[in-house]
């Protein structure tokens, strides 16, 4: 038990032109994700987390939020784009009219160690084949690395999955 939790944000199905639209929120846990050319021509397929959100296609790839908030993300196969969910914000406006003055907190150090990247490079990083990065709860993401699969086999999660798109291709 991975005890992943989800949110469904948007799930859009047209028949017309075969577009197919999912958007998912996952506060804490782990998920893989085999995206194929199946899922359709026309499609967006994003997993977000509090501080990453990862847009897929064609792409074998998994996510961990750990329960710091930190985000995990591999890409085994295909391209997975990940950008700061601040920078394609899910705006609703406050309701209008005055309110009362509030204090608020303000900025805050972060601890090291991380590794500072432009706010071009976190507006979007590209992932390909056995490449990974790790987005902290709080500051910048590390820098795209890659990582080795006799590494991962280590986890008995890693490996069923594995098992499971071998079964389906």
């Amino acid at each position: 038990d991975q005890k992943s939790t989800f949110k469904m944000k948007s799930l859009l199905f047209d028949s017309r032109d075969g577009s197919r639209d999912l958007q998912v929120e996952m506060p804490v846990g782990k998920t893989w994700a085999n995206v194929r050319k199946a899922f359709g021509p026309k499609k967006t397929f994003e997993v977000a987390s509090a501080n990453a959100v990862a847009g897929v296609r064609d792409t074998v790839w998994r996510m961990n939020v750990d329960p710091d908030q930190s985000t995990m993300i591999r890409v085994y196969e295909g391209t997975v784009e990940v950008y700061s969910p601040f920078v394609k914000p899910d705006y609703k406006p406050e309701e209008t009219g005055f309110k009362a003055p509030r204090e608020v907190r303000g900025p805050q150090e972060v601890a090291r160690p991380y590794q500072e990247v432009t706010k071009e490079q976190w507006e979007q990083i590209v992932l390909t084949q056995m490449m990974q990065v790790v987005v902290p709860a709080v500051g910048r993401p590390g820098p795209p690395s890659s990582f080795r699969a006799e590494e991962d086999q280590r986890e008995e999660w890693v490996r069923w999955n594995q098992e499971r798109d071998r079964l389906i291709r």
